[in-house]
């Protein structure tokens, strides 16, 4: 299973129907599915990508909390280098935000 864009033998799209994420898998490890293999497979693809996304959010948090102190500095924050950090795109906690799942950030 694989996010983002089909690759390799992962050429079958699907999509979940809550989140609304879509998955691509090798067509050969879902032949024969029946309804509620499948509804178990959309279960586990939204379990593995909310596990994704918020392992890089907490990553994208640290990397904001480090250059946060950095910008501090010895005499004074650098200003220019905290409008940076407040600018940072934070772009996978803002898509656990858009997802309905309340992040701080």
């Amino acid at each position: 299973m694989v996010f983002d864009q089909p690759r390799g033998v992962h050429t079958h799209g699907l999509m979940t129907p809550n989140l609304k994420v879509p998955y691509w898998v090798n067509p050969k490890d879902i032949s024969g599915f029946n309804d509620k293999e499948r509804a178990n497979l959309h279960d586990v693809a939204e379990n593995k990508y909310l596990h994704i996304v918020s392992n890089r959010c907490d990553n994208e948090r640290i990397e904001r909390n480090r250059k946060e102190q950095d910008a501090q500095g010895w005499f004074g924050p650098d200003e220019k280098k905290m409008d940076a950090v407040r600018n940072l795109p934070m772009t996978n906690c803002k898509r656990l935000r858009d997802l309905g799942i309340n992040v701080r950030f």
